[in-house]
């Protein structure tokens, strides 16, 4: 009866699908073995999402608590996740904001639990939401009609504002002038609030043939002149940034309003030569012309794999980040697809084969790529050295410090070195240089006769007392004779004593007077008595 009603209540490509049972016990099983999931598939689809995870904006503590889930559930199923992996992982999945994290994480010893990396993660996302400000972009034509486009976010390109926030439709921080929906000026602001002079005794003058009608670049006689002396006249309008943030020297950024690649570095460069025959003007958002010191070509490997070369890439140091001409990537026969998640690279009409990605990096958008490194096979040209003999004696006197015969002889007594072959054994040159003096002292001066120097010296304390109870002994040498008095004392404030004990001794026997007495000027010597020989 329970297989029947279990049987009716199923609808009827489930109920043929099962295969029929006798008791409804094993019809359960059946029904059971059909839809049982496989761990397998479930561990790898975990697992993907645990390496491929990257954030994305929104909450940091969000992201972080899903990676934690995640490594949750793939304990639960059999493969273990460590914490520190986890952290590992989690710090990877961040996106260049927080690099100061990462350079933190790998500067310090201890490592870090999780719970401690999702409170530094959300205190740093703190000071980044306080240090964000309202950015202004603009970008300059190239007819000598300036417009400006004034948003939140967008090209590179901005300029710092702090007390002014511009609005679409509105007329905030101009006195003259209006935007219209689209938030572009109609009109040049006489004053504003982001800090740019207007200079408005300027007058319009060509300095080629200094007239006053026209400008350099719009004068025919000018272009004329380039076109005889074979220049090229290229005009790069870029947008300015001076945003102080941290900005990686290896990335790209995704730009509609450059009309050229341009790097800050000369990272990655494969050729490059100097802009000789080409006048190269770089003119950024404010009108400012900036050098170009170099041009050359670029190769960037493109998340796919793809090798994408970007050529006349010009080198611009003053430029804060390296920016990827979108009109210049489309002209080479590319084109691309965007939306509020990324921003998708192909061929141009071949949609089906991806090349590459760009993801939004605060405002911006940064293109995924790393720099190809070129292999170079480098050839030893040097002359092949001649195989040596392990049992030379010369060869071992040099590997132990040019020591001598004897020494080695003692080391082969004792089994520390191997038999060794001394027919080989010669003079050492290098032996014979380091015992030459390469200077002679001169000034010093032997006596000719008893008495005229007497060297003393005191020597002491030894750890075991004589029977009389003296640690220390004191020595005077006749530099003439060589001979020497020896006194044991107990102090060295005996020395002085002693002194003119032996001075009484030798002048009595010599009839001589001692003239010069040498000591190392110690303690015992050298201060603490006047030149009567009085005890200050």
């Amino acid at each position: 009866m329970s297989l029947l009603i279990m049987q009716n209540a199923m609808e009827e490509h489930i109920r043929g699908g099962v295969p029929s049972c006798d008791l409804a016990k094993d019809y359960l099983a059946a029904i059971e073995e059909k839809y049982k999931r496989s761990d397998k598939v479930e561990t790898g689809s975990y697992l993907t999402a645990l390496t491929s995870a990257k954030f994305d904006g929104g909450s940091i503590r969000e992201h972080l608590l899903k990676l934690v889930n995640v490594g949750n559930k793939l304990n639960t199923l059999d493969v273990p996740i460590s914490e520190q992996f986890l952290v590992h992982m989690a710090l990877n999945s961040l996106t260049a904001e927080y690099e100061q994290v990462k350079i933190n994480y790998n500067t310090q010893k201890e490592s870090w639990t999780v719970n401690e990396l999702i409170a530094i993660c959300c205190q740093e996302e703190d000071r980044l939401k306080k240090g964000k400000e309202e950015a202004v972009n603009f970008v300059n034509g190239g007819k000598g009609k300036k417009a400006f486009a004034f948003n939140k976010s967008g090209n590179t390109g901005n300029v710092q504002i702090k007390s002014a926030k511009f609005k679409p439709g509105s007329s905030s921080g101009t006195k003259k002038g209006a935007f219209n929906s689209g938030g572009l000026a109609k009109n040049i602001p006489s004053s504003n609030n982001s800090g740019l002079k207007v200079n408005k005794d300027f007058v319009k003058k060509c300095h080629f043939c200094q007239s006053t009608e026209h400008l350099r670049r719009d004068c025919a006689g000018f272009k004329a002149w380039l076109i005889k002396k074979g220049i090229k006249i290229v005009n790069v309008f870029v947008t300015v940034e001076s945003n102080l943030v941290f900005v990686p020297q290896n990335s790209w950024w995704f730009d509609t309003g450059c009309t050229v690649h341009i790097t800050n570095s000369l990272q990655g460069f494969k050729s490059q030569r100097e802009p000789s025959r080409e006048v190269y003007r770089v003119f950024v958002g404010n009108g400012t012309k900036v050098d170009v010191e170099s041009v050359g070509s670029i190769k960037l490997e493109l998340s796919s794999g793809f090798i994408l070369t970007l050529n006349n890439v010009l080198y611009v140091p003053s430029m804060r980040r390296n920016l990827f001409s979108v009109s210049k990537f489309v002209m080479d026969g590319f084109s691309f697809i965007g939306d509020n998640e990324s921003i998708r690279l192909f061929h141009k009409n071949q949609f089906d084969n991806l090349l590459g990605y760009a993801f939004p990096n605060g405002d911006l958008w940064q293109l995924q790529c790393t720099y190809v490194q070129e292999c170079f096979n480098v050839e030893n040209s040097a002359p092949k050295r001649v195989l040596s003999n392990d049992k030379s004696s010369m060869l071992w006197h040099r590997r132990l410090g040019h020591i001598s015969k004897d020494r080695m002889k003692r080391l082969m007594k004792a089994s520390m070195m191997p038999e060794l072959d001394f027919t080989d054994l010669e003079l050492c040159i290098d032996c014979f240089k380091g015992k030459t003096t390469s200077t002679r002292k001169l000034g010093s001066t032997r006596s000719s006769n008893l008495l005229e120097i007497i060297h003393t010296d005191v020597c002491g304390p030894f750890p075991t007392k004589t029977i009389c109870g003296n640690l220390y002994f004191v020595l005077f040498i006749d530099d003439f004779s060589r001979f020497t008095y020896l006194y044991l004392i107990s102090e060295k404030s005996q020395v002085f004593n002693w002194f003119k004990i032996f001075k009484l001794e030798v002048e009595n026997q010599l009839e001589k007077t001692i003239k010069v007495v040498r000591s190392d000027r110690g303690g015992e010597f050298f201060g603490r008595y006047t030149e009567s020989g009085q005890q200050k």
